[in-house]
């Protein structure tokens, strides 16, 4: 063999809905650093998203504590919970590394 080339097929997951209390448990701010943050809240029955200087993106569960944006199908969002059930923040999952955001309200 010469040459190889692997081609990901990109295909968002389906996304299902969750119930207007369940989805409040995500509402908050995350932090990466102290000038990087990630803001989550609910409109309607769906959540959106911010990072610091970029767009508002609408959050899909795929299921319950792991979402994913619309067209970025390699990336997902994996909520971590403390003992008590609260979410303590969540792991940004970009294929091959993870990025921790921590809860700060």
């Amino acid at each position: 063999m010469i040459a190889a080339q692997v081609l990901a097929l990109r295909h968002d997951p389906p996304a299902i809905k969750l119930t207007p209390e369940r989805l409040d448990e995500y509402v908050g701010v995350y932090t990466l650093t102290p000038e990087v943050t990630y803001t989550i809240r609910r409109e309607g029955d769906a959540l959106v998203g911010q990072r610091t200087g970029r767009a508002v993106e609408k959050l899909n569960v795929e299921i319950a504590d792991l979402f994913f944006v619309a067209g970025q199908p390699r990336l997902r969002k994996v909520f971590q919970r403390g003992p008590d059930g609260r979410i303590t923040g969540f792991v940004e999952r970009r294929e091959t590394w993870d990025i921790v955001w921590k809860r700060s309200s």
